[in-house]
């Protein structure tokens, strides 16, 4: 995104969201610092989405986490089941199916050794633990470029 197109963003939320005490000139820095890496499209999509829906002014972290983090995760339930669906059909001799990075790091974290079954508490765990971290990762801000100043 450019700073040109998120000083677009600004206006649409300060215009969406009047509020007489915000300093713009921090909104824009503050803004640009969490969103300079993101693609204008997607943030403006999401913005218009939470125009469109109403309720209170995003914050700029909810906005971030919102476009990063879409579908990135499923819940730990969906994991432990498609360990077991895993587990099943190497027991059988089926086609198994594929299952995501996260799931399979969180069984090597939980001890599963291929010859005993995981524990469900144990798996659960390092899955969110897993997922976190990933998380933590994918919402990292690289090396923020600073805004300057603002005309």
């Amino acid at each position: 995104m450019t700073r040109a197109e998120l000083v677009r963003i600004v206006d649409i939320v300060q215009a969406a969201w009047p509020t007489s005490d915000t300093n713009r000139h921090a909104v824009v820095r503050t803004w640009w610092r969490y969103l300079q890496d993101l693609e204008y499209v997607e943030v403006l999509k999401e913005i218009d989405k939470r125009v469109v829906r109403g309720g209170w002014p995003p914050r700029v972290g909810e906005v971030r986490r919102a476009i990063v983090l879409v579908d990135q995760f499923a819940g730990a339930q969906q994991a432990w089941n498609d360990v077991l669906e895993r587990l099943r059909a190497v027991e059988t001799g089926t086609q198994w199916n594929d299952i995501s990075d996260q799931t399979a790091e969180a069984m090597r974290a939980c001890g599963f050794d291929g010859r005993s079954r995981p524990d469900e508490r144990a798996f659960k765990a390092a899955y969110e633990s897993v997922c976190q971290s990933l998380e933590d990762s994918l919402l990292e801000i690289a090396n923020p470029e600073p805004f300057g100043d603002i005309k």
